[in-house]
């Protein structure tokens, strides 16, 4: 209906149910496309002014592959319009310009608020054979058109991966272009917890100011928002120009690099109200970070509050440790990753420890007790040792060896009688007690005729 002309200006839409439109994997469909491709709401310029309430439902199975169209995304361009309360999740968006979850392109005043996108969404442009600049966001392609606006962005999480041909690459938004007019981009409460490209002007939550001198600005405020992503390219929250500006207050990133999630250092120095904080202070009900309409969630990362009560909002991040088994040597058996909370488990076979002159190992237990896990560990493996037959000599019989565990010093005792297992050795039979490694080995020769 928007691609035949309707605009649905000053109409409500609420979605009612969860919507999957396919089944899979969708890590997948960049290279075998899914089922079903979904047809983005409005295409060749048509626009959507109305407001899409998702009402706190989950769209997910969306797969959408145009390598020569723009503006990819549920809404294909928006202007005037409102969409807001909504989950995204196990969804493929991909184009060749202007791609976004949300929207490919924004080109009149909006808000888009309340959106969460998984990390199991992925939005991929492809540079043109005519060179367009590919511009591409985890929210929202790009901005762009001659009147006037602002694009307004609250509460929205993307914790998916963005990929891009080309440079103008950001984790919320791609990129804003103005002409002839100023319009402006306020990102309010966001968390970025993603992956944008490493290079060149990609970042981590607005790509760049896409103008020239004569034609207007792009202003960009970002407040109360948290970066804790994966690769940020050159500008850490978004880079300014000649043509513009960025503020940033009371904002936070992590600067930590933790396990695998290889967080980057993002520069805080590069913008005043930015506190450089390890991923630890915004994690739990007890994170040290407190940002006025944000949410605490335990052994979660803390949330915008405008998506705390959604019922299909998933863990987003998952502190992990590396717990390491070794043998008594100090070799390393296995290495693993657990969760905040878990409880470690082995899943090898037993450790073992070779025999030696007197003993035989056998594993008895890991050191220290097993704990759910608060932090990096090592647990080494203990052995319980038993003695083996010895022979005293090319003459005697064999016989077993008794161990006990006795202090470090011992003194021997007084020769007796042997017991069963050995014939008499009262007269010319010998005893011989020997301390091996603190315990009493006791040989018997075969009495002498």
């Amino acid at each position: 209906q928007v691609t035949a002309g309707t605009t649905y200006t000053g109409e409500f839409i609420k979605l009612d149910a969860d919507l999957t439109f396919n089944t899979g994997n969708a890590v997948d469909w960049a290279t075998t496309p899914a089922a079903h491709t979904v047809p983005r709401v409005g295409v060749d310029g048509k626009k959507f002014s109305g407001t899409f309430d998702g009402y706190g439902h989950t769209v997910s199975g969306v797969y959408m592959s145009g390598e020569t169209d723009d503006g990819i995304g549920l809404f294909a361009d928006i202007a005037g319009a409102t969409i807001q309360n909504l989950l995204v999740r196990n969804s493929y968006i991909g184009g060749q310009d202007y791609v976004g979850t949300i929207a490919g392109e924004v080109s009149a005043e909006t808000t888009i608020k309340n959106i969460y996108v998984h990390s199991d969404v992925t939005v991929e442009s492809t540079q043109s054979a005519s060179g367009k600049l590919a511009q591409t966001g985890g929210i929202v392609g790009a901005c762009y058109g001659k009147p006037q606006f602002t694009l307004t962005l609250s509460d929205c999480v993307f914790a998916g991966t963005v990929l891009a041909a080309a440079t103008y690459t950001g984790g919320l938004i791609g990129a804003g272009n103005s002409s002839p007019n100023k319009h402006d981009v306020v990102l309010t409460n966001c968390l970025m917890i993603g992956v944008v490209p490493n290079k060149g002007n990609c970042g981590g939550f607005f790509s760049t100011n896409n103008c020239k001198a004569d034609t207007g600005t792009v202003n960009t405020t970002i407040t109360g928002c948290v970066y804790a992503g994966r690769q940020f390219g050159s500008y850490p929250f978004g880079s300014g120009s000649t043509y513009g500006t960025v503020t940033v207050t009371n904002c936070y990133t992590t600067t930590l690099k933790e396990n695998n999630m290889a967080y980057k250092s993002l520069d805080a120095e590069s913008a005043e109200g930015v506190a450089a904080v390890t991923l630890k202070a915004l994690m739990g009900t007890d994170a040290s970070v407190t940002i006025p309409g944000w949410t605490k969630r335990a052994n979660d990362i803390m949330i915008p509050s405008g998506i705390a009560s959604f019922a299909g909002l998933p863990q987003m991040i998952v502190l992990q440790y590396t717990i390491t088994w070794e043998n008594d040597d100090g070799t390393v058996l296995a290495t693993e990753v657990y969760d905040l909370g878990e409880v470690p488990e082995y899943k090898g076979e037993d450790p073992t420890k070779a025999e030696d002159e007197n003993y035989t190992y056998k594993f008895n237990r890991w050191s220290p007790v097993i704990e759910a896990v608060i932090g990096d560990a090592t647990y080494t493996a203990v052995f319980s040792r038993s003695g083996k037959l010895i022979p005293a000599d090319s003459e005697t019989d064999e016989v077993p060896v008794t161990t006990t565990e006795a202090p470090a010093t011992t003194t021997a005792a007084p020769e007796k009688p042997a017991k069963k297992g050995c014939k008499s050795v009262i007269g010319s039979g010998i005893a011989v007690i020997m301390m091996i490694a603190g315990a009493g080995v006791v040989l018997c020769r075969k009495k002498e005729r």
